[in-house]
């Protein structure tokens, strides 16, 4: 190894004068075995040969592996790490970047990575805020969600009517205009139910054009708007998939949840009929919202459905076996 007989102090005990190398415990050593300088990177010992050298030209010293700096010498003789070769293992202490990426694959710094971790939450409430406050101006219908939400109707049928020629433009006690929605829920024929679209008293309603197939009709809540007995009120869509739109029933259940009261519910109720061990046919004083009643007997809870311990039709409750002298029958229910 030659020189140019300056003396260099070099980093980690390695001193070289006037030609003489002294070796100590940093990152360089000599190798017994292969009579060669070994220099530490990551971990590892690297015999300097002739691909990997070390050698001072001038006032320089550089030290390479495989044509890439590691240790060079600056003027003043002082040995500095320049190029750091990684491979695996574990960095400590702090990396500091010049600047924020503009290329890709350019590392990302701290305060570039928080900058747009805030304006795309910035972004995301924003457009929360103005859909938010759109629904609630009236500017957009809900239309869909997990369960599909039709646009808030005008008024509600009261019982079965002619599609074909309503003879009347007043619905529940609300009178329509053309181009008004209409919830058709009590058809006898069930496979008319849906929501239609209003024109003239002597014009055939139309389906409405987000409820014209079956799929839009599965799981919806419909809301009516107007009207003495269904204003404000909310009816869930039971149809399931797999209708036919025009033959299949479509059944419409009014969901309390929308506007109740305390009028809503109906407790402990006894129903009209005779208790004689021989009569099975009894009356609710109100026509309950389907799926709410529950009937007891002594206190039991009956099962209802056919087969079951008793049916109900709009307002009739028959039961299977009738209550005996002594029997108490008691039923709760929403209207």
């Amino acid at each position: 190894m030659a020189t140019n007989n300056r003396d260099f102090k070099v980093k980690n005990n390695l001193i070289v004068e006037a030609g003489q190398v002294t070796l100590g415990s940093g990152p360089l050593a000599y190798n017994s075995n292969t009579s060669k300088l070994q220099i530490q990177v990551n971990g590892q010992w690297i015999d300097i040969s002739d691909s990997n050298d070390m050698s001072f030209m001038d006032v320089d010293l550089a030290i390479d592996y495989n044509g890439a700096p590691i240790y060079s010498v600056g003027g003043e003789g002082v040995i500095t790490e320049a190029t750091k070769m990684v491979d695996g293992g574990t960095m400590t202490g702090t990396l500091v970047l010049a600047s924020d990426p503009i290329n890709n694959l350019e590392a990302a710094t701290k305060q570039y990575v928080d900058s747009a971790q805030s304006s795309a939450q910035s972004a995301a409430e924003t457009t929360a805020q103005n859909a938010l406050d759109d629904v609630l101006d009236g500017t957009t219908d809900f239309t869909a969600i997990d369960v599909n939400l039709v646009s808030r109707q005008i008024a509600a049928t009261t019982g079965n009517i002619n599609l074909s020629n309503p003879g009347t433009a007043v619905f529940d006690g609300h009178t329509l205009v053309t181009g008004d929605r209409l919830l058709v829920w009590q058809q006898s024929t069930q496979s008319q139910n849906g929501i239609y679209v209003f024109d003239t008293s002597s014009t055939a309603l139309t389906r409405a054009s987000d409820s014209d197939a079956w799929d839009e009709l599965v799981g919806t809540l419909v809301y009516v708007d107007q009207g003495t007995s269904y204003g404000e009120a909310r009816f869930f869509c039971t149809a399931n998939t797999g209708g036919t739109l025009g033959s299949t029933a479509v059944t419409y259940v009014q969901d309390g949840s929308g506007t109740l009261s305390t009028s809503n519910f109906v407790t402990e109720e006894t129903p009209s009929g005779s208790i004689n061990g021989s009569n099975t046919a009894f009356t609710l004083a109100n026509t309950p919202t389907s799926g709410t009643v529950k009937l007891y007997l002594n206190g039991v809870r009956l099962k209802s459905g056919s087969g079951n311990d008793y049916t109900i039709s709009t307002n009739t409750i028959t039961m299977t076996t009738a209550p005996i002298n002594g029997d108490v029958l008691l039923a709760d229910y929403m209207k």
